[in-house]
């Protein structure tokens, strides 16, 4: 799942990955490193103060959901700060980025930016690129699952949708890219520990078609090749026993983007997640998650003011599993996120509400609220940041 992440920079558009960039970066900075030649570094940091309604009492919880929200309505923490050096000409090239990240889904509780349980090393990777079609990169490289991506200033909105929630971040292995001289097609596919989970089983791809009208349609997805286990050293640390389902689970997605309506750009994305009975890592039913949701994002001409959101609706099967807030789970959300960016420095206004249309499980409910039965969260959120 997707609390721990990985930053998207100028290694993204490298590896024809392509997030739905709603700010804009400044250019970034070339030096000379070097021996290791001519590279450009960027960043950005940025924190955020919370309104939170359906807090609930850590003394009352059903499945051990929302404990951990407690009585805390109100806060403010960090959420990006990152720093990256790329290498993006030549046969050899590279990509390291560091520092603390955290993602925030609708519906979910904030987490402070943290360099995570392995190390602050995020990405770090070098590529091989004997020509113009083929890019060959071994390291700690990112996902290819999902149109959403991190940090979170490269989506229309702060807040995450519940798809990106059972995501990869990044992992471990090695990928190869292929682009078509036309540039009308490309396709990844990446081998590695998925989840960082320390178990290299994991398939993932990337295949996506670009249409005349700057639009384009991608297919993700991922494999699990074997068995995780009950103890990967992954992002969460050793007990992973909890995330069993979504560590060996299989993928499918797809999403439509670069559409544009004038000024609004429109992306549609469905996903598809199955996990198969194992009893020995504690999944003894099928147990799947299917998610649909829609980006939008509205530009006001050359103001320095956007307008993003996105409605979503998600639902989940298999009551010993929990996918997103709780097993057997179906949610309905939508968002909106005001910003204004001006050089440097950007702000947004953030406001989300999510619905549980279904938060019962053999007759035991959960959710939000001071019994943990609430169906409803509001979610407000005050960011600001620095990119260079």
């Amino acid at each position: 799942m997707k609390k721990l992440v990985v930053g998207a920079g100028l290694c993204l558009a490298a590896l024809a990955l392509r997030p739905a960039y709603a700010l804009n970066g400044p250019d970034a900075i070339e030096i000379d490193a070097g021996p290791l030649g001519s590279a450009n570094i960027s960043g950005g940091t940025d924190g955020f103060g919370y309104y939170l309604t359906g807090t609930g009492s850590e003394t009352a919880c059903n499945f051990d959901i929302y404990c951990q929200l407690g009585d805390k309505p109100v806060g403010a923490d960090d959420l990006n700060y990152l720093f990256e050096v790329t290498k993006t000409l030549g046969t050899v090239q590279y990509t390291v980025e560091v520092g603390a990240t955290s993602s925030l889904s609708l519906g979910t509780i904030p987490i402070q930016a943290t360099s995570g349980y392995l190390s602050p090393l995020y990405e770090g990777f070098v590529s091989y690129v004997p020509n113009a079609n083929l890019t060959v990169s071994v390291g700690q490289i990112p996902s290819q699952e999902g149109f959403e991506s991190l940090p979170d200033w490269s989506n229309a909105n702060m807040l995450a949708s519940l798809l990106y929630y059972t995501e990869n971040t990044v992992s471990r292995g090695v990928l190869a890219t292929y682009n078509n001289t036309a540039g009308t097609i490309n396709a990844t596919l990446e081998f590695g520990d998925g989840y960082r989970t320390g178990v290299f089983n994991y398939m993932q791809f990337l295949a996506g078609y670009n249409f005349a009208n700057s639009s384009y349609v991608d297919v993700y997805g991922g494999v699990a090749l074997g068995r995780s286990g009950l103890n990967t050293i992954g992002a969460y640390g050793p007990e992973s026993g909890g995330y069993a389902a979504e560590y060996n689970s299989d993928m499918i997605g797809a999403y439509y983007g670069g559409y544009a309506f004038g000024n609004l750009s429109v992306v549609p994305e469905v996903q598809f997640q199955y996990s198969k009975p194992d009893a020995i890592i504690g999944v003894p039913k099928t147990t799947d998650n299917y998610g649909a949701l829609l980006i939008l994002d509205y530009t006001f001409g050359e103001t320095p003011y956007s307008l993003g959101g996105f409605v979503e609706y998600a639902a989940s099967h298999g009551s010993d599993n929990t996918w997103f807030i709780g097993p057997d789970a179906a949610a309905v959300g939508v968002s909106v996120a005001p910003t204004w960016q001006r050089r440097n420095l950007f702000a947004r206004l953030n406001a989300g509400y999510l619905y549980l249309t279904n938060n019962k499980s053999d007759g035991v409910s959960y959710g939000y609220g001071s019994n943990n039965e609430g169906k409803g969260q509001f979610t407000g959120i005050m960011e600001a940041g620095v990119l260079f």
